[in-house]
């Protein structure tokens, strides 16, 4: 039976994951709990369903930088923040809804922590309308439809 004040703790081999901590439902990660990888660094922080991420939550790369903050649908993003992790530090973001783990409906593009883009996205593209900040001034500019 599960109990919601109950803390489990696994040693998972199938996965990367070595260690969850939080609540079970039916054996599967249900609820608060955190996945940490092989450097025992947390890698996800959050809450699940029917072990899928769901909800509110974290991950983090093997390092422990952030990667992506907000809420997660059936294990994918559904809106948050994503961090760009290829530069250090990094210096590109979007903040903003996701469909498919894609960039996809209202979102925010940052470069180094200043907004240059804030509009529409469909299927990881910007889509047709464009709003462009840079150095403190506005471009604003419909591209046209193919």
């Amino acid at each position: 039976m599960f109990n919601q004040n109950r803390i489990y703790a696994i040693n998972d081999k199938n996965t990367k994951h070595l260690i969850y901590i939080g609540e079970l439902l039916n054996n599967k990660y249900h609820g608060y709990g955190v996945l940490y990888n092989k450097n025992q660094n947390i890698q996800y922080a959050g809450y699940f369903i029917e072990g899928m991420y769901h909800g509110y939550g974290r991950i983090y790369n093997d390092n422990f930088q952030l990667i992506f903050d907000g809420l997660f649908m059936n294990n994918e993003y559904s809106n948050g923040k994503l961090y760009n992790l290829k530069f250090n530090p990094p210096f590109l973001e979007y903040e903003g809804e996701f469909v498919n783990n894609k960039y996809n409906g209202h979102g925010n593009l940052y470069f180094k922590g200043v907004l240059i883009y804030s509009g529409m996205f469909v299927n990881g593209l910007i889509a047709n309308m464009v709003r462009l900040e840079f150095d403190g001034v506005n471009y604003s500019e419909k591209i046209p439809d193919e």
